[in-house]
């Protein structure tokens, strides 16, 4: 037991060391009943980013109350520091005060538990003093043609499509009887990845984006370079993943250490420029590009005459 609980104290140790924490925040704190609450979920800590897995935001619900919508697990950077976050949407068919337990983040190192959360659902306000009304009396009404074809409507949808549909062949069949064959020419293939990403930085060069004070977007559009390139030429999800998520799908590719790390600073950087509103110097500029060049020449496809 002793050696359980100094095991816990120097998890909670070594978590705290690193700054990590986290916290659950509401848009509000009272909505209608099967009304909406937006819930902002945190992840902060600082150095590298721990592998949260699995991320704790699982299945449709939380607790008592279901999510409607879940939004992308983002990570943004202030230098050393960075803030994994996500906002989901939350609704509730019970009124009255409903608690939303801490989130728990479970580390390799240990877990962090989020605040709790109290929202409130509000019922239906019904007047119990007004007046009982009688049920009303059942009113005849009168059909017409057009009442029928209301009600019978995709029946009628169905003939007049299939009457259009065989109109339409007669009227190709008609066309076509008298006309020679003619063979159909195929697509050309698209690029090969490597010869596509080269394209696209030297177009990125020619932009000059960073000369013209647009730095994000220069970065933005080198990053989406990245992704795309390693998507076709490796076969893995990229554009919806993280930078920690692709670079844990590039270790399990076997490239080199070297070419991982070129990838790592690219994305890292792009992601800071994007996110932390960091402003690059010059030389770092000048590498990334370098990188890039060398990261698509270094990993190319060998293609077979």
């Amino acid at each position: 037991m002793k050696r359980i609980l100094l095991s816990a104290i120097v998890s909670l140790i070594s978590l705290a060391s690193l700054g990590q924490r986290a916290d659950i925040t509401l848009d509000t704190t009272d909505i209608p009943l099967g009304g909406h609450v937006k819930a902002l979920i945190r992840f902060y800590g600082e150095g590298e980013i721990p592998n949260i897995n699995p991320w704790p935001i699982q299945g449709d619900s939380i607790h008592a109350l279901d999510i409607v919508s879940k939004g992308s697990i983002d990570t943004s950077f202030q230098e050393a520091k960075y803030v994994i976050a996500q906002e989901i949407t939350l609704t509730s068919f019970d009124t009255g005060y409903i608690a939303i337990p801490p989130i728990i983040f479970s580390l390799e190192s240990g877990s962090i538990e989020s605040n709790a959360a109290l929202l409130y659902v509000e019922g239906m306000q019904l007047d119990q003093h007004a007046e009982l009304k009688d049920i009303k009396e059942i009113v005849e009404v009168q059909y017409t043609l057009w009442d029928v074809l209301m009600e019978k409507w995709l029946a009628v949808l169905l003939i007049v499509l299939a009457l259009v549909i065989a109109v339409v062949i007669y009227i190709l069949s008609k066309r076509t009887q008298n006309k020679e064959f003619v063979p159909v020419i195929k697509k050309k293939p698209s690029l090969p990845a490597h010869i596509e990403a080269n394209e696209a930085l030297a177009e990125l060069r020619a932009m000059e984006l960073i000369a013209k004070g647009k730095v994000k977007e220069h970065y933005t559009i080198l990053s989406d370079i990245i992704r795309n390139y390693l998507q076709r030429r490796f076969a893995i999800a990229c554009t919806e993943k993280t930078t920690r998520e692709i670079l844990l799908q590039l270790r399990t590719l076997g490239l080199p250490i070297d070419e991982q790390q070129r990838v790592k600073g690219i994305l890292e950087l792009a992601d800071m420029v994007k996110f932390a509103k960091y402003k690059p110097i010059n030389t770092e500029n000048g590498q990334s590009m370098s990188s890039a060049q060398q990261f698509v020449e270094q990993t190319a496809e060998v293609i077979q005459q």
